[in-house]
């Protein structure tokens, strides 16, 4: 909804953003269509590209056993937590849109098993050394793990917010 620029010539910049960013002033019943579909475009997006990850995730496999040869135990470490990313997506796939309180709270489902992938990659990476190893960079892209949730700014923020207190807990409960 555009400000109304004829009852006054000067209209604020606050004006602009709340009806045209903010959609301030949409019908509770017209919101509510856009808020289900967001969340049915969510599970859309995701759904592919969880299954991207579990594919990556499987097929660079073989390369840590290539890469890694002489190092058993950073072998052990990236297949457990490749079989956490695929455990993860597989359980958000099959149940992201399954149950009622799932569907409704789409995002903060998202959110916590997203934290628990991070806080699972981290620890495990954490237990191969310090932050300064290669790998951890890795860590790099769990922040960006809520970009296909299509939610409110303030949504994202705490989602993003809590998959980094998740990767910041796990890293500094394996530092000591």
């Amino acid at each position: 909804m555009l400000p109304d620029t004829t009852a006054s010539p000067r209209w604020s910049l606050r004006e602009l953003i709340d009806g045209v960013i903010l959609y301030r002033g949409t019908p509770p019943d017209e919101e509510a269509r856009i808020v289900e579909h967001a969340r049915l475009e969510t599970v859309r997006i995701t759904r592919p590209l969880l299954l991207a990850a579990c594919s990556v995730g499987l097929l660079w496999w073989p390369f840590d056993l290539v890469l890694h040869a002489d190092r058993p135990r950073v072998v052990r470490v990236f297949a457990l937590w490749r079989i956490a990313i695929i455990a993860y997506c597989f359980a958000y796939c099959f149940t992201c849109d399954r149950w009622s309180v799932l569907r409704r709270n789409h995002a903060v489902y998202g959110t916590f098993l997203g934290a628990g992938l991070t806080f699972v990659i981290a620890t495990s990476l954490g237990s191969l050394g310090s932050l300064g190893q290669p790998w951890s960079a890795s860590l790099y892209f769990a922040l960006i793990m809520t970009f296909p949730f299509l939610v409110r700014l303030r949504v994202r923020v705490a989602a993003t917010a809590t998959i980094a207190l998740a990767a910041l807990a796990a890293c500094s409960r394996t530092v000591r």
